[in-house]
């Protein structure tokens, strides 16, 4: 985990080293009830809203939330919130 100070705003990142993301699953990873395909799961598990829920509660308290990711290499989610 990361965390840096970028003008009026506290940035937080959390990285993984997993898989990683297709760059055509991206859009859906913040949609409700969406489940991305995981090739180390056979089964899909989780409802589809854990992301989704997550992105709204940062957005209430005046930040954002952003999902970069890489196939192979992993993926970083990061948000921001308002310091003051």
């Amino acid at each position: 985990m990361r965390a840096a100070q970028q003008g009026e705003h506290m940035i937080f990142s959390v990285r993984d080293t997993g898989v990683g993301i297709k760059p055509e699953d991206l859009p859906k990873v913040f949609e409700e009830f969406k489940q991305i395909d995981n090739v180390l799961q056979e089964t899909a598990s989780g409802t589809g809203l854990g992301m989704p829920i997550s992105r709204r509660f940062v957005q209430l308290h005046g930040g954002d939330m952003w999902i970069e990711s890489q196939l192979g290499v992993g993926t970083t989610v990061s948000f921001s919130l308002p310091i003051n």
